[in-house]
């Protein structure tokens, strides 16, 4: 089964896509101040827009229907990243928010991390038993009705095990933010506020 064989090979590539872990660090609070770190990322696309819309008469003037007029347009936006500082060192969001004291939002990025860390683990057992289907497809008659169909199921399996390997991994990234940007501005405010001034004006609170 050549086809069995080609998908195999991209399917270990997700496979070592990597096993999902939480990037917290449990770095400790420094007593200096927290900060957002932001950068801009300009972005455009092409797009069909609709610019107006045709109307069709017959012979004798009586309404024969309507088509919409489409233009492409390029559409510009911009992007904006940003990462959680202590001092002006980038730390992960949970530990940012355990520094400040929110422990609802260091609950809820726990939550979804574990989640995360559950599918990507499941995923794994997925291509493993997909892996296995595609094995004894190939060992098999390949004419045997048997060996197609737990051939096909094993690249079925594998290839949805290999995706959620790769979507658990995908959402345990640092840049993988589960609390809005205003909620981690506000955050780093109440705790600068709360520390000594000669900490505090080392660096002026997040905008």
């Amino acid at each position: 089964m050549a086809i069995a064989r080609s998908v195999s090979a991209l399917l270990v590539t997700g496979y070592l896509s990597g096993c999902a872990t939480n990037p917290a660090t449990g770095i400790a609070a420094s007593g200096q101040p927290l900060g957002i770190k932001t950068e801009a990322e300009h972005v455009a696309w092409r797009e069909q827009q609709k610019v107006g819309e045709i109307q069709f008469v017959d012979a004798a003037g009586n309404n024969a229907g309507s088509a919409s007029a489409y233009q492409t347009r390029v559409v510009n936006a911009v992007k904006l990243h940003w990462w959680p500082t202590q001092g002006g060192t980038v730390i992960d969001d949970q530990d940012f928010f355990r520094i400040a004291r929110d422990d609802r939002a260091v609950a809820e990025i726990e939550d979804y991390r574990t989640r995360a860390k559950w599918l990507n683990r499941v995923g794994f057992g997925m291509f493993a038993l997909g892996a296995g289907g595609i094995a004894y497809a190939e060992r098999g008659d390949t004419e045997s009705r048997t060996t197609r169909i737990v051939g096909g199921a094993g690249v079925l399996v594998a290839l949805t095990g290999a995706l959620w390997i790769y979507y658990g991994y995908y959402r345990t990234r640092s840049s993988d933010h589960v609390m809005e940007l205003e909620r981690a501005r506000e955050a780093a405010n109440r705790y600068n506020a709360t520390l000594k001034p000669a900490a505090a004006g080392a660096r002026p609170p997040s905008p």
